[in-house]
């Protein structure tokens, strides 16, 4: 893929169920992150606790992030949808 002006440098993928008691230091501690060009793809696995809201609400502060709910079940196939999603140059 080749960088164009609008396409981050590096995406990240972040697939979580359940992890309202770390989400939040997680997603901030990417974001955290100077002088990188990044996108956070975060992608909740269906979860029955507060880590949508809690990234959610996180998404409306920072450009940077954008959550997506995996349309099927199962991290492996969240993370995968994550990273179908990802536009930057490289991917971890």
């Amino acid at each position: 893929m080749t960088k164009t002006s609008n396409t981050p440098e590096i995406s990240i993928v972040m697939a979580a169920k359940n992890e309202e008691m770390y989400v939040r230091d997680a997603v901030f501690s990417i974001l955290s992150q100077k002088n990188l060009d990044i996108e956070l793809i975060f992608v909740d696995d269906n979860s029955q606790d507060n880590t949508l809201n809690i990234v959610s609400d996180i998404e409306s502060t920072d450009h940077r992030l954008k959550v997506m709910k995996n349309p099927s079940a199962g991290k492996v196939s969240a993370f995968n949808y994550g990273i179908a999603q990802a536009r930057g140059e490289w991917l971890c």
